[in-house]
């Protein structure tokens, strides 16, 4: 399930999602050439790094010793900087200026940032019906994300609880309470609210901005708090 409904591969099987995925993709890179400048080269460049982002996350799959730095890395590769190059781009074919666009860049970096980390929270305390899909999937993917490496972190012994896809969903739900693991983590996505607030106050005033400061307020807002 995605969003409430079936999933592209659940219903039509890989071979057709992957295919269609192909498919937008190669019909975003036709547009993008029609618009010219920096668009096609930019857009390049951000596909390039979430492949990237989606391979490095590959690399420490059910790795209880994943580090914050390596989870970083990732969720910069395949979420913010496709948050980054849509605000870069949109200010940029807006007639922005200059000073304009790189503050929307920086917001960009701090939006998706906070939108990952406080999606992985919901993915530990949401409910399905939030969701649109069954929780706890990234941990029993091996997935491991910013409050179970903080977790494993504070209480080393509880690695031995990850390693598999046979996870106590439940259990380390409540172990990333009780550890501080959840947290420190909704701290994190708050700090980075944060540095998009401050990069949004560099921006001229406008009804643009107000839409966007209220998103961004609303990625922690939404993360169930225990």
């Amino acid at each position: 399930m995605r969003r409430g409904v079936p999933s592209a591969n659940e219903t039509w099987g890989n071979k057709v999602a992957i295919l269609a995925g192909d498919y937008l993709f190669a019909r975003a890179s036709w547009i993008s050439a029609q618009v010219g400048g920096e668009v096609p080269g930019a857009l390049a460049d951000a596909i390039a790094q979430v492949v990237q982002g989606q391979v490095n996350e590959l690399s420490t799959t059910y790795d209880p010793s994943r580090s914050e730095e390596q989870y970083i890395t990732t969720i910069g590769g395949k979420t913010a900087s496709l948050l980054e190059v849509s605000v870069r781009l949109g200010a940029r074919l807006a007639g922005c200026s200059d000073e304009t666009v790189d503050a929307l860049k920086d917001f960009g970096w701090a939006f998706g940032y906070a939108f990952q980390v406080a999606d992985d929270l919901l993915d530990l305390t949401a409910s399905e019906k939030e969701l649109g899909k069954p929780p706890g999937t990234d941990l029993r993917d091996g997935v491991y994300t910013l409050p179970v490496i903080y977790a494993v972190e504070a209480e080393p012994s509880v690695a031995k609880l990850l390693g598999s896809p046979e996870v106590d969903v439940d259990g380390f739900r409540d172990i990333t309470f009780r550890t501080g693991g959840f947290d420190r983590a909704i701290a994190k996505a708050s700090g980075y609210v944060d540095e998009a607030l401050g990069a949004l106050e560099k921006t001229p005033p406008c009804e643009a901005r107000t839409t966007l400061e209220r998103l961004t307020r609303l990625i922690v807002d939404r993360v169930p708090v225990p």
